[in-house]
């Protein structure tokens, strides 16, 4: 039986999230990957899209709404991908006790915040030209695990090179 990822979606969730496919391109001969919708987690009104209308959602409620969410669906542990919001979600999960084996976080800029981090290998990935990624402080710290910034900005989770990088340095191949 192949190893289950879970990926969790960015703000925009999976109406606007056609990058996620190029996830189980790469990893679905090895994995069953499965998908969470950041929106649904969340319980958001995604109607109409707009960033600063989806991202003040997630920030009064939805983050914490999709982490209750995640702690009731997931019982075992398992590899978690998390892109922007999703890695958020998916850290405060294994600070309450979600179950994970591996978190890769790639653009979760708002683990800037973060002072704790959970209990399981960390791999945390930022855009070089990110304007919102942690500062050094942070980034250098070994309290959050192995953190990598690679070039781009804060879409690199959906640019396939990118995704090739993290693979190869979370050794997921």
């Amino acid at each position: 039986m192949k190893k289950e990822i879970v990926v969790i979606s960015d703000i925009w969730g999976k109406s606007k999230s056609d990058w996620f496919e190029k996830f189980d391109e790469k990893l679905g001969d090895d994995y069953l990957v499965r998908y969470y919708d950041a929106c649904q987690l969340s319980k958001v009104e995604t109607e109409p899209y707009e960033q600063e209308r989806l991202h003040h959602q997630f920030v009064q409620f939805g983050i914490n709404n999709a982490v209750d969410k995640l702690l009731a669906a997931e019982k075992s542990s398992r590899i978690y991908i998390g892109c922007s919001v999703g890695g958020v979600i998916a850290w405060k999960a294994g600070l309450k006790g979600l179950p994970i084996e591996k978190l890769i976080t790639i653009s979760s800029t708002r683990l800037r915040k973060e002072s704790k981090a959970p209990n399981c290998q960390l791999y945390n990935f930022f855009g070089y030209n990110d304007d919102h990624k942690p500062n050094s402080d942070w980034l250098n710290s070994s309290i959050y695990g192995s953190t990598f910034l690679i070039e781009g900005g804060h879409d690199i989770y959906k640019e396939s090179l990118s995704i090739d990088h993290i693979i190869y340095q979370t050794k997921l191949r």
